[in-house]
């Protein structure tokens, strides 16, 4: 076949696929209103997997992770003729929603205030969020409009559809994930709101960003997991916890490119690390033999005459790990919810190694493994599942901190000294100054890293 006649071909096909659908619209239906008058640049940014194609009267998901494409047709216009070309056809808005596999999903639902479009979870013993108590496995007399999975089904013609959710990759950034908001609020037709609350994460997490980014005395971070299979270690240097380490204004720990990150070898793993002040240990808390401190650190060889460095994570506690906050099954609420607010868990990071530049944060899902901070259950009955605060404003103090750059501005770096930065609010775009003293600074310090200090469970909706 010549090049002009496939390309003829083509174009006969493109234009038979245009006929078909007008065909099989509403005889009083005209297609040539656009009903989409918006489109917004980070649903387009194909970096964040996700991207959308609007047209007058539909829009085309693509979720590039798994190279699947969904059509949302509005108006309630018929589907017959779009399922062949996608992998699924719905309409939208969507109304009712069920869950398999992708629980991660739950804390955007709560941002966009859609925690009762839920119907069905599965698996949802292991929910962390009080907002789902009386969501089960099954939608009961609920018809639900699609499934969020893990890919879509194989079965085109399955009802109800399934629509692949996969944000949960770690060669994502912290706000790339984040973005998946967008995706999941163009099924219900939300996507301005979406824009917004994620631009409000953004600016809060790129504010806490810009303060760190100057410090003079930069800590060096590890990310660990243990593989009791392999009996190996692995620094952990993705593109997700690499960045919450190096926005937060500290240094990575991490193997050059042409070296592995896994070691079998406990003195390869001693060398690789022997220079972080912190390390934040995400393995499994069934794979630390009898889950404490001391069989961390047997596992590590971290013990006399099996390690020749004195580590300064090891010499001054410093391992944390993420589990600081579980539900009443004793899963880690960081898995699921840290993904929608890149923000806390930065906030988090940073509390660890500069508790004195938000003196009155508390840590949400990291605690002290070394000191015996233990971890705390989500028992949260004043919980707001739809509070809208996040939406109509973003809060952050923008100063410098542990800089020596700006004159005026200037604050002494390290985890044991104080900052001039107090807490304030803003208005998206706007920044508002304040200055805390450092006696109360001092004082909110101490009382805030008490072992047995009070875990908040923030709202997916709260802002400070």
């Amino acid at each position: 076949m010549t090049r002009f006649a496939a390309r003829f071909l083509r174009v006969i096909s493109c234009i038979s696929l245009v006929l078909a659908i007008a065909d099989a619209q509403n005889a009083d239906f005209d297609p040539s209103v656009n009903h989409y008058s918006w489109s917004f640049s980070i649903a387009n940014d194909s970096a964040n997997g996700f991207s959308v194609e609007y047209h007058n009267w539909y829009k085309v998901v693509t979720n590039h992770q798994l190279n699947e494409r969904y059509a949302l047709v509005c108006c309630d216009q018929p589907l017959d003729n779009f399922t062949n070309q996608y992998n699924a056809a719905i309409n939208t808005p969507v109304t009712n929603v069920g869950i398999e596999n992708v629980r991660d999903i739950l804390p955007y639902m709560e941002l966009l205030g859609l925690a009762d479009s839920v119907k069905a979870i599965q698996g949802y013993q292991n929910v962390t969020s009080p907002c789902y108590g009386n969501v089960t496995d099954t939608p009961g007399s609920n018809t639900v409009d699609l499934m969020f999975s893990e890919h879509s089904n194989t079965n085109l013609q399955g009802n109800p559809p399934y629509v692949g959710f996969t944000p949960d990759n770690d060669n994502l950034s912290p706000l790339q994930k984040a973005s998946w908001l967008v995706y999941i609020a163009m099924f219900f037709d939300m996507e301005g709101v979406a824009t917004t609350i994620f631009g409000n994460i953004d600016n809060i997490y790129n504010c806490h960003k810009a303060n760190l980014e100057d410090m003079a005395d930069k800590k060096n971070i590890a990310w660990t997991s243990y593989d009791p299979t392999n009996n190996s270690w692995t620094i952990v240097n993705d593109n997700f916890h690499a960045a919450l380490v190096k926005d937060s204004g500290a240094l990575l720990i991490s193997p050059n490119s042409a070296q592995s990150n896994v070691y079998t070898q406990l003195n390869e793993f001693h060398t690789a690390i022997r220079l972080a002040d912190y390390v934040i240990d995400i393995t499994p808390l069934e794979n630390l033999g009898n889950q404490s401190y001391d069989s961390w650190l047997n596992l590590g060889g971290f013990v006399s005459g099996t390690d020749i460095y004195n580590e300064p994570f090891i010499a001054d506690k410093g391992l944390y790990r993420t589990d600081g906050l579980v539900n009443t099954n004793g899963i880690s609420d960081w898995s699921q919810r840290s993904p929608a607010r890149p923000d806390l868990a930065l906030r988090d990071v940073i509390h660890m190694f500069a508790p004195t530049y938000e003196p009155d944060y508390q840590l949400t899902w990291l605690r002290n493994f070394a000191k015996g901070d233990y971890t705390r259950q989500i028992a949260d009955s004043g919980y707001q599942c739809n509070a809208t605060e996040i939406v109509k404003k973003a809060t952050c103090d923008a100063h410098k901190y542990g800089s020596d750059s700006e004159a005026g501005d200037e604050v002494p770096s390290g985890g044991h000294t104080l900052s001039t930065g107090g807490k304030a609010g803003i208005s998206v775009g706007v920044i508002v100054f304040a200055i805390g003293a450092a006696a109360v600074a001092f004082f909110l310090y101490r009382r805030h890293r008490q072992v047995k200090a009070s875990r908040p469970f923030y709202r997916m909706n709260d802002v400070s």
